[in-house]
């Protein structure tokens, strides 16, 4: 059986283009679509975020709550990974929690290296997750699910948990990330982020 939508509420598919007007957004405050990668943003950076990540020699991705969040939750992991290969800071990535070895297929993760790695230690993940493994870290950062907002920018809304994620760590970061903002069309009609958006922000082939 199949419940009717209570009035006033709208399913959008994943493939439509949400202009920003039809739902409550708040302003990027910066025209992303003519911003070439790596440029820095009209928008005062975190910088002792920058700082810390600029210092790191590991990354631990930490994600211990529900499954569908930690998916979603992929695309914050991507925005630093990319920043940090835009201002060529390599660094080890490894995965720990219950969901390591399915993060380890995303290609987010580097190769064990034979030596410990040099720097700082960051931590990224959820809250449960950071706090586990986050104790001696000198950066953490927790990709709280209710945290980041609809963005708007160019006339579009991005509702889609994955872009807002995204969006959000790059405007601390303070450049432009390499990421396209596309939809892709759903895996099931009526929902907005389908398992192969999921994937395409992690990293899949899909």
């Amino acid at each position: 059986m199949t419940a009717l939508a209570p009035a006033g509420i709208r399913f959008h598919h994943g493939s439509l283009v949400i202009p920003a007007g039809a739902v409550h957004t708040t302003p990027l405050g910066y025209d992303r679509d003519s911003a070439p990668v790596g440029t820095p943003l009209p928008l005062a950076a975190s910088a002792e975020l920058v700082h810390r990540l600029s210092g790191c020699g590991e990354i631990v991705v930490a994600f211990e709550g529900k499954l569908g969040d930690t998916l979603l939750a992929l695309s914050g992991v991507r925005a630093v990974l990319d920043w940090l290969r835009l201002r060529s800071v390599r660094v080890a990535v490894r995965a720990v929690g219950p969901y390591a070895r399915l993060i380890a297929r995303t290609g987010l993760i580097t190769q064990p290296q034979a030596t410990a790695p040099n720097g700082w230690r960051a931590v990224i993940g959820d809250r449960t997750g950071v706090e586990a493994h986050g104790s001696e870290a000198a950066v953490s950062l927790v990709l709280d699910p209710a945290a980041p907002p609809c963005w708007s920018s160019d006339g579009r809304a991005h509702p889609d948990l994955p872009a807002r994620h995204y969006l959000a760590l790059e405007r601390r970061l303070g450049i432009r990330l390499p990421a396209r903002l596309l939809s892709l069309p759903p895996s099931r009609p009526g929902r907005t982020t389908s398992w192969r958006s999921c994937a395409r922000w992690a990293g899949w082939a899909v």
